[in-house]
């Protein structure tokens, strides 16, 4: 009982109460802190995405390659953004990162047949050997070309008949 009279002491309870004051003004601030910088990193990702939109329309890049190199770099800044709210909260984001690298070899691993068709499907955007409506033989397949995707070519052949090629 003489512990208890200790800790339930007015000095001691006095003391308990800053330091929980403290931690919690602490606390808040580093929450109206990650807001701010949630809402600042958004605006700046729109406008980094728009400068990059703009600047592949000038160099000529296909709206598909566009869209996906938006989309990655939209991923990207989101993946920084919550990086960098969790530290400021105080979360250990070094084994997160890791965490995150591990993964994104093993899917890379996993979708390495995919990946090469999505580069060939860049390339193919990029260099443009052919383009819609043209008449192309590609792995023993003749055909006009009626889409050309990210990972796939669409080809109609003459009996009407539709073929998906990897890139």
């Amino acid at each position: 009982t003489q512990k208890a009279q200790a800790f339930f002491s007015r000095d001691n309870l006095t003391e308990l109460f800053n330091e929980a004051v403290k931690w919690t003004a602490d606390k808040i601030f580093q929450i109206i802190l990650s807001l701010i910088l949630w809402k600042v990193g958004k605006h700046v990702m729109k406008w980094l995405l728009k400068i990059c939109s703009k600047a592949l329309e000038r160099a000529g890049f296909e709206n598909g390659v566009i869209k996906f190199i938006n989309s990655v770099l939209r991923f990207v800044c989101y993946a920084v953004m919550v990086m960098m709210v969790l530290d400021i909260l105080g979360f250990q984001t070094a084994s997160l990162i890791a965490v995150f690298g591990s993964a994104a070899l093993a899917l890379s691993m996993s979708l390495q047949g995919s990946l090469a068709n999505f580069a060939g499907g860049i390339l193919l955007l990029y260099t443009k050997p052919f383009r819609v409506g043209d008449y192309i033989c590609a792995l023993g397949n003749e055909g006009t070309v009626v889409n050309i995707d990210i990972v796939y070519t669409t080809l109609l052949m003459p009996d009407n008949r539709k073929v998906v090629l990897p890139n």
